[in-house]
């Protein structure tokens, strides 16, 4: 059987590394590939990006070899979400290819947006702060220790501002592809909600929830490799 390279992408403020921990649950024909965005971790040195858009451009730049290997599949966790869905607008304009699979994880579809949604990177530094730790999935410890927030905060309000601004260019066709997405049903969006990303994609969409807020991929991880497995299956059996 053919193996199937899936190229995963970061929440803001994340290193796409949290999802080695996801490599033990999956299953010999998934190759997972955590694709590290300018500004973090091995790129710390490069500068940050000003929209999904040019990460999207980034990203094609550094995995254009791996995509004609074979199948891929795109996965992306709140700004990652988004990231994947450009990338793969991106990748059929200027490769031709469509991936085998996309799943989209902790965010809403980029048409729905509401006047209550909290703007996180228009907010003064306490307020960020405070609503950063509220939200979770960034250790305290980087609050405790000026030399980080530094290089942090900055990274971290940047990537706020690219996914709360991102709008998908007007007028694109939806993507030749299945989805899958995943959310908590805990975090600030409804049922209804998540199941709009179908109008992005030609194809079936998925839909599965989890006990838990926006960041309940650290609590499932099994439970969403198990997904992982079988939609992968599912299309290279096709």
């Amino acid at each position: 059987m053919r193996n199937v390279r899936l190229f995963c992408f970061p929440y803001a403020g994340g290193s796409a590394t949290v999802y080695n921990t996801w490599k033990p649950f999956l299953q010999g024909h998934v190759e997972l590939i955590p694709v590290e965005l300018a500004g973090r971790g091995r790129r710390i040195k490069e500068p940050l990006l000003a929209n999904i858009a040019e990460t999207a451009d980034d990203i094609i730049d550094r995995i254009d070899g791996d995509l004609s290997k074979g199948p891929f599949a795109l996965l992306g966790h709140s700004m990652g979400a988004a990231i994947a869905l450009e990338l793969s607008h991106k990748i059929r304009a200027r490769k031709g290819l469509a991936p085998a699979h996309v799943f989209l994880s902790g965010r809403r579809p980029p048409h729905i947006k509401k006047e209550t949604d909290k703007m996180f990177h228009l907010m003064s530094e306490d307020t960020f702060r405070k609503e950063v730790l509220e939200l979770g999935g960034t250790p305290r410890e980087f609050f405790e220790h000026p030399e980080l927030l530094e290089i942090f905060l900055p990274m971290l309000r940047s990537d706020f501002k690219n996914n709360e601004t991102y709008e998908p260019q007007a007028g694109q066709t939806p993507v030749t592809a299945n989805c899958t997405v995943l959310w908590g049903v805990e975090d600030d969006m409804e049922a209804a909600e998540v199941k709009e990303w179908e109008r992005y994609f030609n194809g079936d969409c998925a839909v599965y929830d989890f006990n838990g807020g926006h960041f309940f991929i650290h609590d499932y991880k099994e439970d969403i490799a198990r997904i992982i497995n079988q939609k992968l299956m599912e299309e290279l059996s096709r």
